[in-house]
């Protein structure tokens, strides 16, 4: 978060990127991600679910662990479709548990308050410039 603020404070807008559904995450993940995107006022967020794109090692190794939903599926790799068993959910779960982090964090006030901060940020910064 030291770094999020410092970074921040030199007028440069920090974009936290999250992939959520590795086989470690659960319902709490969720949770602590949504908490440390509002805690860590983020100016930008970006989250996505873990997807094994055809031909790469995850995708290989999900297959060769029966967890893949479908053999092919190009059309899903969306990076917000779920295209695996996860480990600690059910798909459905899954699904459900990023759509609504995907909700809370993309919701207009959520969004309206981490545009208002980083501009709170660059006024202080051009403010302590000019003196």
């Amino acid at each position: 978060m030291k770094s999020i603020e410092k970074i921040q404070s030199f007028g440069i807008s920090v974009n936290g990127c999250f992939i959520l559904g590795f086989d470690s995450d659960t319902k709490d993940t969720f949770k602590h991600t949504e908490q440390f995107i509002k805690d860590s006022n983020l100016s930008e967020v970006q989250i996505t679910l873990l997807t094994p794109f055809p031909g790469t090692e995850l995708y290989r190794q999900l297959r060769s662990q029966n967890r893949l939903l479908q053999p092919v599926y190009w059309d899903k790799c969306t990076l917000f479709d779920v295209t695996f068993m996860p480990k600690n959910f059910a798909v459905t779960e899954l699904e459900n548990s990023f759509q609504e982090l995907m909700t809370n964090v993309y919701s207009q006030s959520n969004a309206e308050q981490r545009k208002s901060t980083f501009k709170k940020i660059l006024k202080t910064r051009t403010t302590s410039a000019n003196v």
